[in-house]
């Protein structure tokens, strides 16, 4: 007869432990970046570790392996003595990344335009709608058109029916959304942004994947003009000049 021993109650409680540290850390991880995405912390701020450990009842031990995780993404940084920062990115390093962006949602809108089924088309549809209703009202919140803006790109992502490509494209999206922001304040950058959409749904829709492919690239491409006005318009704490 095989006998089996179990583990020490120590060792019990310490994994016990160490499962709900990991948790904990998860859920401070998941909050943070939420607050970065929704734009209440914004490039340059500070994170209170103190107030985070206070929030969330725990000590700073989750909170600190929360920080390690988005550091090692690049989220946050670490400066001097335990101060931690909401990364920001020099102005070179964003052209770099929009451009990646660029061609990475144009592979994206291309194999939509090859791969959606007919329920993710009229999704796509009512979701170009719902830009072209938000950008055509006057006094818009823009936090209301970026979120419908987030939603017309999401659904091209999944409609690319290739996770990896899905997967890759929303971490890079999300880890620009500070600055995708700044590209749509303005209610004429909304309506040229609207406009553009229900000219990359049209062809998607179609069917029409080289073209998908070349209007979302447009879309996504900063032109000289709009890199200026970003610049002009990013305070300067979005932007790391060291």
């Amino acid at each position: 007869m095989t006998v089996h021993h179990l583990p020490p109650a120590g060792d019990i409680r310490a994994e016990r432990g160490k499962r709900q540290r990991h948790a904990s850390a998860s859920a401070i991880r998941q909050y943070i970046e939420g607050r970065v995405l929704d734009g209440s912390l914004q490039p340059g701020q500070y994170i209170d570790e103190a107030a985070l450990a206070s929030q969330f009842n725990v000590s700073r031990t989750p909170v600190r392996e929360a920080l390690l995780q988005l550091a090692a993404i690049d989220w946050v940084q670490f400066r001097g003595s335990r101060r931690t920062v909401v990364t920001p990115i020099p102005l070179r390093k964003i052209i770099q990344m929009f451009d990646v962006e660029a061609e990475l949602e144009a592979l994206c809108a291309k194999l939509a335009a090859d791969h959606m089924s007919s329920a993710e088309r009229l999704l796509l549809a009512s979701a170009t709608q719902r830009c072209a209703v938000l950008a055509d009202t006057p006094g818009v919140d823009p936090g209301d058109y970026f979120e419908a803006n987030q939603a017309f790109h999401e659904i091209l992502y999944r409609g690319s029916h290739n996770e990896y490509l899905c997967e890759t494209t929303m971490a890079l999206n999300h880890r620009l959304v500070p600055y995708r922001r700044f590209r749509l304040l303005s209610h004429a950058r909304m309506k040229v942004s609207s406009r553009e959409h229900s000219a990359i749904a049209k062809v998607v829709i179609e069917g029409l994947a080289a073209k998908a492919a070349l209007k979302m690239r447009n879309h996504m491409t900063i032109q000289a003009a709009l890199l200026s006005e970003l610049a002009a318009q990013l305070p300067t704490s979005y932007l790391d000049t060291a």
